[in-house]
């Protein structure tokens, strides 16, 4: 495994930049979900070409977060700084985030990463949290399937070369 914590938020930070400067002003006033799609294409390429390509992993291009359904980045695992919590959907796929999950502990729980997520898209955005896939969960089997919310700074990323 290699850490890539810093790989990813330098594309967070770019898109995250490139939002609010010159998206979010124009889409949040019209309500313009167009041009938060557009952004989100952008993002993508983005991504595709400041994490993807240094990894040598560009055959696997990243969708943009409006296309359905949300899929994981097999080899992007996020893994929990000592403990973090996660706020868990109530269903696979829901849009509620009722289920909070103290203490994720590395080791305890294999999580990947799908997207930056903030609570409201067409305003100013933080990417708050990164939505992962729990893959599997020892002290939590429940979980496993379902997606999570969990902060930046309460995880690292790395790279699973031995990952499809």
């Amino acid at each position: 495994m290699r850490d890539i914590t810093e790989l990813i938020q330098r594309h967070r930070e770019c898109s995250r930049n490139l939002w609010n400067t010159y998206f979010w002003p124009q889409a949040e006033r019209e309500e313009n979900w167009d041009l938060r799609d557009q952004f989100e294409d952008v993002s993508a390429k983005l991504f595709n070409s400041l994490v993807l390509w240094p990894l040598e992993c560009e055959a696997h291009q990243f969708k943009p977060s409006y296309l359905l359904p949300y899929q994981q980045v097999p080899f992007i695992r996020i893994v929990p700084k000592g403990t973090c919590t996660a706020q868990v959907n109530r269903e696979v796929e829901s849009g509620y985030w009722d289920h909070p999950i103290e203490e994720l502990k590395e080791g305890d729980v294999d999580m990947r990463f799908i997207q930056y997520f903030d609570w409201w898209n067409l305003g100013h955005r933080e990417f708050e949290f990164f939505r992962v896939l729990i893959v599997s969960s020892v002290k939590h089997p429940e979980l496993n399937g379902r997606h999570a919310l969990v902060k930046p700074l309460n995880v690292r990323v790395e790279f699973d070369e031995a990952a499809p």
